[in-house]
């Protein structure tokens, strides 16, 4: 079923090189310092409609970490990632793709780690 969300963590061949194009413009985008998540810890899951252009269609937040200034983050860095993903590879025959990610963070002493949780 092509409405079917794909992990963002997919090991499927079609899907990989460019869900590895997609995760590494969110990493570059997810710049993360804010005093006020100093000692937060949590995940939260997304979910990511593209257009085969690779615009950013829709964006919903699937399961909240429990701070709003986490969640918050990470819908910003996946917005602001959003203009610079690449078309869809030929062989991905798709009007569409919901994409679904996992993100936490893990408070350390003098930073916030940020990870894409594998499914």
């Amino acid at each position: 079923n092509n409405d079917e969300p794909v992990s963002l963590s997919t090991r499927k061949t079609e899907y990989f090189r460019y869900f590895k194009h997609i995760k590494d413009r969110i990493e570059e985008s997810w710049i993360w310092w804010a005093p006020e998540a100093k000692g937060l810890n949590g995940k939260l899951k997304l979910q990511f409609t593209l257009l085969r252009d690779g615009r950013l269609k829709k964006l919903i937040l699937l399961k909240s970490s429990g701070h709003g200034v986490l969640d918050d983050e990470a819908i910003s860095a996946v917005t602001r990632a959003s203009v610079s993903f690449s078309p869809f590879p030929l062989k991905l025959a798709r009007k569409s793709l919901n994409i679904e990610g996992t993100f936490e963070y893990i408070s350390e002493r003098f930073f916030v780690r940020k990870y894409f949780f594998q499914f």
